[in-house]
C-alpha cells in the first residue's frame, strides 16, 4: 500500500534544535506554509533572531528543565524533535537528551506525531562506518 504524505499546510508545528544544521533547513521550509514553533536554549541573541525571520515562533526552553515546557503550546499537531545537547556533562547531557525527551512527549501528548531523530554521537567514533542499537558506546557514556 502507498504511503500518503501528510499535509502540514497550515498545521501547528514544534520543532526543536531550530539552531542546527539538520532542523534549521526544516523550519526555513515549513515556516513558509505551516504555523511553526521552535524550542532551543536559544543563549544567543542573533540565533533567536535569526529563526523569528524564517516567520517561525521561539520558545526558549531547556530540555533538561521540565518546567520551562510550560512554554509550549498545548494544542500542536506535530513535533519534530531535532534537540540535542552534548556538553561533556553526562548527567546534565541525560538529563536533556533522554530524560527531557520523555517530559516534552508528556507535554506535548496530544500531539498526532512525534518524530525523533536522533544521533551517532553516542556511538564510540569509528570513522563514517554504518552503526547498530548494540554498538559499543563512547567512552563518555558508559
Amino acid at each position: 500500500m502507498p504511503v500518503t504524505p501528510v499535509e502540514l499546510s497550515g498545521k501547528k508545528i514544534l520543532i526543536t534544535g531550530p539552531t542546527g544544521q539538520v532542523a534549521l533547513p526544516v523550519v526555513e521550509n515549513l515556516a513558509r506554509s505551516a504555523e511553526v514553533w521552535t524550542l532551543a536554549r536559544f543563549s544567543k541573541d542573533e540565533d533567536r533572531a535569526r529563526i523569528e525571520a524564517l516567520g517561525a515562533r521561539t520558545i526558549k526552553a531547556d530540555l533538561a528543565d521540565p518546567a520551562s515546557l510550560e512554554a509550549v503550546p498545548e494544542d500542536l499537531d506535530y513535533v519534530l524533535n531535532f534537540a540535542v545537547v552534548k556538553s561533556g556533562d553526562f548527567d546534565y547531557d541525560l538529563a536533556a537528551n533522554a530524560e527531557g525527551l520523555g517530559h516534552l512527549m508528556t507535554r506535548c501528548r496530544r500531539v498526532k506525531a512525534f518524530l525523533h531523530f536522533s544521533s551517532t554521537a553516542v556511538y564510540e567514533y569509528a570513522g563514517q562506518e554504518p552503526r547498530r542499537e548494540d554498538s559499543p558506546l563512547g567512552d563518555k557514556e558508559r
